[in-house]
């Protein structure tokens, strides 16, 4: 307000000039815009310009390093993309690479074990050990049984003669002993049987007494978990002479001749297809039949007794373990986590308690497979047994404990004394057996025929 006219006037002047500049420049700006410039002058920077006050946006617009000097346009420079991710520490990566890795292992163990665990349990053989009359039982008859699966059961119902009549004459096995027993357990059990027959007619004619197998007990037996039933024919031999029962004697699914593959679900339908084969006979007392199981097989007979009570006189069962896994544990202890996804558990246990047909338990001391207390334990589980009794041997081993001199008496008196009703008092009765004469090392090897190495026959009882 203090300005003299005179200056008053040149700053017009002045402004009036500037202006005139600047619209030349912006004139120039605009027309280098057209040919790429970076940018023109927005017209309300003009209308601002003409007011003589330039504006905070026309001073940036037009200063002189933006306005005057034209770069090349060029998109916005962005941070690198590694910048923008948050980085995860490398302990934290590693830990999460070597955990999957872990896991899909962890997987594909258990997959792996999961297809072979019927593998791990049961120990087959196709390999044959000859027929029931190879051992002294002349009277059989060759069973196949179809289970409702389709497998083909295969084994023997070896029946009883007349008592009042001795057996086939020592002729007859004499002769079949000269045979050199090699070439007769290779060669064709049909061809070889008939050979027998054929060379040993006389005296089979002179000394067969009629059979009475009909009103004779049956025993279904149930081997264990290696070979088949044909390994098992010496020790059936014995039984079959001191209990004086028939005895159906067949091979599990995958075992010997028989057709599929093992399984607990498998195998208790052998089972109940050998029932169902004795019952659909017509030849057989039906209503007299017991049921016999060695090892993994007394596990078997447990679970078959209790679906089929009704139909048993019953139940013995020799140096047999408490469940399946009780076993893993002991002879496979970095398996047992795998209990809750295998098929096959045998909870022989478990069930002891429904069981109330009489039970015989033949335990050998000296077994170093099946821990003897496994079979106390099972002994004191079955409290609704009618009759239960628990006869322990001190040297039987778990292969050897029916080579025990007395063996096959306590099984003759336990069925005699069920079938004629004189069951002790006392429904509850344990027994300590005397010294056996057998060998008495803790060693389970054996030769083909299930008996010890050295080769002793067993002690008659």
């Amino acid at each position: 307000s203090s300005a003299t006219p005179a200056s008053a006037a040149g700053m017009a002047a002045r402004s009036s000039h500037h202006l005139s500049h600047v619209s030349c420049e912006v004139e120039s700006a605009h027309l280098d815009g057209l040919h790429g410039a970076p940018h023109s002058v927005p017209a309300k920077e003009v209308v601002a310009l003409s007011t003589g006050v330039p504006s905070r946006a026309f001073t940036r617009a037009f200063a002189p390093a933006t306005v005057l000097a034209p770069t090349t346009p060029s998109a916005p420079s962005a941070a690198p993309a590694s910048d923008n991710k948050p980085k995860m520490h490398p302990a934290l990566f590693a830990f999460i690479v070597s955990t999957a890795g872990l896991t899909s292992l962890a997987g594909l163990i258990v997959m792996f074990l999961v297809r072979i665990q019927h593998r791990l349990v049961y120990k087959p053989t196709s390999s044959w050990k000859g027929d029931p009359a190879m051992y002294g039982m002349p009277e059989f008859d060759e069973v196949t049984v179809v289970t409702h699966d389709r497998k083909e059961i295969v084994g023997w119902f070896i029946k009883q003669l007349d008592p009042a009549t001795p057996p086939v004459g020592s002729a007859a096995s004499s002769a079949a002993d000269d045979i050199d027993e090699e070439a007769r357990v290779d060669t064709d059990m049909a061809a070889s049987t008939a050979s027998y027959a054929e060379s040993n007619i006389d005296q089979i004619e002179a000394t067969a007494p009629p059979a009475h197998y009909t009103s004779c007990p049956t025993i279904i037996y149930f081997h264990g978990r290696d070979k088949n039933a044909s390994f098992r024919l010496k020790k059936i031999a014995g039984l079959f002479e001191k209990s004086g029962c028939n005895i159906l004697l067949l091979s599990y699914r995958g075992f010997g001749r028989s057709t599929g593959k093992p399984s607990e679900r498998g195998m208790i339908i052998d089972a109940t297809s050998a029932l169902r084969y004795l019952i659909n006979r017509g030849d057989v007392n039906a209503k007299n039949l017991w049921v016999y199981g060695e090892s993994l097989g007394g596990a078997v007979a447990v679970k078959f007794t209790t679906k089929f009570q009704s139909r048993i006189n019953g139940l013995i069962l020799e140096n047999t373990f408490t469940k399946l896994f009780d076993m893993v544990k002991v002879v496979h202890p970095e398996l047992y986590i795998f209990e809750g996804i295998s098929a096959n558990k045998w909870l022989t246990l478990k069930l002891m308690p429904s069981i109330s047909v009489p039970i015989l338990f033949m335990s050998g001391q000296r077994d170093s497979f099946i821990p003897p207390h496994m079979m106390s334990r099972l002994f004191e589980s079955s409290t609704q047994s009618t009759y239960r009794k628990i006869v322990r041997f001190p040297d039987g081993t778990h292969n050897r404990t029916w080579l025990t001199k007395g063996y096959y008496k306590y099984i003759g008196e336990f069925i005699e004394q069920v079938m004629t009703n004189k069951i002790p008092a006392d429904r509850s009765v344990e027994v300590v057996h005397g010294k056996s004469s057998v060998v008495t090392d803790n060693s389970e090897s054996e030769d083909e025929d299930g008996y010890p190495s050295t080769g002793l026959q067993p002690v008659p009882a």
